[in-house]
């Protein structure tokens, strides 16, 4: 009995940190502020199954926002948080596209230069 129990723990353990966890970075135009824009983004997504965390840096001036949002890509596709996030406010804000990023515990490399980038 103590064998069988040993066995599911195992399994359940393994199971579960099988997650497919990745961050990418969403160039999102219509952003205009880091509050309403902010919050609007933020309840679409974080309603999602498969949804981690959200960070932003808005662009006032360009009317720009990039969003950092990790997410469990076993879950949640990302078709569904393009089409989650271009649903607030009644398609006010595009995805232009979207960068793969490497995100650490304190640190987060967004750049470009030799990622693969979708353009919507």
């Amino acid at each position: 009995m103590r064998y069988l129990v040993l066995i599911i723990s195992l399994f359940l353990t393994i199971s579960f940190a099988q997650d497919k966890v990745i961050s990418e970075n969403y160039t999102i135009e219509g952003m205009m502020c880091s509050m309403g824009c902010v919050v609007g983004v933020t309840k679409a997504v974080q309603d999602l199954d498969g949804f981690k965390t959200v960070s932003f840096d808005v662009d006032k001036e360009r009317k720009v926002g990039h969003a950092i949002i990790t997410f469990d890509a076993k879950v949640l596709s990302r078709e569904e948080v393009v089409a989650a996030i271009q649903g607030v406010s009644e398609g006010a804000y595009q995805v232009k596209k979207v960068i793969k990023s490497h995100c650490g515990e304190n640190f987060c490399n967004h750049s470009d230069s030799k990622e693969k980038i979708i353009i919507y």
